[in-house]
């Protein structure tokens, strides 16, 4: 395991690891709720938005990518990067989303846009 990070109530807390995977845990009962799968190498960070049930992962596969934690699915298509991705943080509104590559670069995303991009009208950052 690299990475771990809470939802902003509390009652999950998320996992990545060295095989790809990011799991999702119920921390009332232990009982895992999700297993995203879709990196195809090392998930190194994670990040909870702060306003809507949403993960970023950042991997050694060139990705960051979103996922809807009610689901476990992911969210768009894959941000692409030109080398691994190491970090991932959103901002203190949840409207972007910042991404640390391996090529000594920071990325910004919109989040509003990705979200629209890919039907998730209601869940939108306002």
């Amino acid at each position: 395991m690299f990475c771990l990070a809470w939802t902003a109530d509390g009652s999950t807390l998320v996992s990545g690891s060295w095989d790809d995977s990011i799991m999702t845990w119920n921390t009332t009962t232990w009982q895992q709720i999700h297993a995203l799968k879709g990196h195809t190498s090392c998930v190194l960070s994670i990040a909870v938005s702060p306003n809507v049930p949403i993960l970023a992962s950042a991997s050694w596969d060139n990705t960051a990518r979103l996922w809807n934690l009610e689901n476990g699915l992911p969210i768009g298509s894959p941000l692409q990067h030109p080398h691994d991705v190491q970090c991932v943080s959103f901002s203190t509104d949840g409207k972007l989303l910042a991404t640390g590559c391996w090529d000594k670069n920071a990325y910004s995303w919109d989040i509003p846009g990705i979200l629209k991009e890919a039907g998730f009208l209601n869940q939108i950052v306002s």
